[in-house]
């Protein structure tokens, strides 16, 4: 391209930039921009974004207030392996048929809460209108257990209280635990904390628990003798065990079962006419 084309070229484009720049810049225009239609049409824009804001965050605030009603059973998926986070069916038709006002007393100090046993104690209270939790600080309320046991309650314990009647749930009765006996070492294995609230539930709210009388005096195996599995079955259907001595009593109306486990020695004609009849 010749020079004399270049400086054509050239020419035109800063007379072109300078046109645009006059015309950017005119009186007229800057004029139009801050009080005509252009300011109108920015003015427009600036309301209507700043009002679909306002929407947006009043939407936002509506669906958490919304979501905070919803029950946590609701909104909280359970992905532990042994469903820690969840209730059973057998519990929720308890709940269902719960007649009487339960209180559920989490005896814990702020900040040392147990995050699977909290949770837990959140889904009895929303699953009925008869359970109410209240959490009780031992540094604030120092005297407070005593009401119910004269035993030392554990942190992160749970009393269970309806009218008269209490339960104590100790933290370890919740948690499953089994020792290595190489390295004496104790480690969780599971966690049975619905199991045992509920157990305590059904405990302060029937009227008769159901009895059952363990035969001695014939070298008969004794409950401590057994499985901490039977122990704990035993302890968790709230059957009240008495031992029972045949030779000189007799078997109580109230009975409901009786246990005659292993004896090494035999019964007299007396004694065995009072478990036949």
């Amino acid at each position: 391209m010749s020079s004399e084309k270049k400086e054509k070229k050239q020419h035109k484009m800063n007379f072109n930039i300078k046109e645009k720049l006059k015309k950017t810049f005119s009186k007229e225009h800057l004029k139009e921009v801050f009080t005509g239609e252009e300011q109108k049409k920015h003015l427009k824009q600036g309301s209507y974004s700043s009002m679909m804001t306002v929407i947006v965050l009043a939407v936002i605030v509506v669906i958490n207030l919304i979501v905070a009603q919803i029950p946590t059973s609701k909104t909280q998926i359970d992905l532990s392996t042994q469903k820690m986070y969840s209730i059973t069916d057998e519990t929720k038709t308890a709940l269902k048929d719960l007649d009487q006002d339960v209180t559920m007393y989490y005896i814990v100090q702020k900040g040392s809460e147990d995050d699977t046993i909290e949770k837990l104690l959140e889904h009895y209270d929303e699953l009925s209108d008869h359970i109410k939790v209240e959490t009780k600080d031992p540094d604030l309320y120092p005297k407070f257990t005593s009401q119910y046991t004269d035993q030392t309650v554990a942190a992160n314990s749970v009393i269970v209280v309806c009218g008269d009647k209490s339960k104590v749930v100790s933290n370890s009765d919740m948690w499953e635990t089994s020792t290595n006996y190489q390295t004496y070492q104790t480690q969780t294995t599971g966690f049975d904390g619905e199991g045992q609230i509920t157990s305590a539930i059904t405990y302060v709210t029937s009227e008769n628990n159901p009895k059952v009388y363990w035969v001695t005096g014939h070298g008969e195996a004794s409950e401590s003798d057994l499985s901490t599995n039977f122990s704990d079955a035993i302890n968790k259907n709230n059957v009240e065990i008495s031992d029972l001595a045949l030779m000189t009593d007799d078997i109580p109306e109230d009975a409901e079962e009786l246990v005659i486990m292993s004896p090494t020695t035999d019964f007299s004609e007396d004694e065995a006419n009072k478990v036949i009849t």
